[in-house]
C-alpha cells in the first residue's frame, strides 16, 4: 500500500476543522494510477494544480530543456541587439551628404 499523508499545521487550525488528509492507494495500480492519485491528493490538500502531472523520459526532458535554451538565448541575443542599435547615436547613411 502506498499513503500520502498531509497534516495540516497548528497554525492553521483555526481556519479549517480539517486536521489531516491521508490518500492510500493500491501498490499494485499502475505508475500512471498512482500520479493521477498523487495529482488529486495534492488538489485535496490545497494546491491549485493548473495542467496535469505527467510522466516524462529523461530523454524528452533533456530535448526540451535544449530547444528551451535556444529559444531564450535567441530572444535575449535580439533584445540585447535591438537595445545595442537604440543606443547608438544615428550615423548619417553613407553617399547622402547628411
Amino acid at each position: 500500500m502506498i499513503k500520502f499523508s498531509y497534516v495540516v499545521p497548528a497554525d492553521e487550525n483555526a481556519y479549517t476543522a480539517t486536521t489531516s488528509i491521508e490518500v492510500s492507494i493500491n501498490s499494485q495500480s499502475s505508475i500512471y494510477d498512482i500520479i493521477e492519485s498523487f495529482g488529486e491528493f495534492m488538489q485535496a490538500c490545497g494546491f491549485c494544480i493548473d495542467g496535469r502531472i505527467d510522466l516524462v523520459s529523461e530523454g524528452e526532458v533533456e530535448s526540451e530543456d535544449a530547444v528551451m535554451m535556444q529559444a531564450m538565448a535567441e530572444y535575449y541575443f535580439n533584445l540585447f541587439e535591438k537595445e545595442d542599435k537604440a543606443s547608438q547615436p544615428e550615423q548619417p547613411e553613407k553617399g547622402t551628404g547628411r
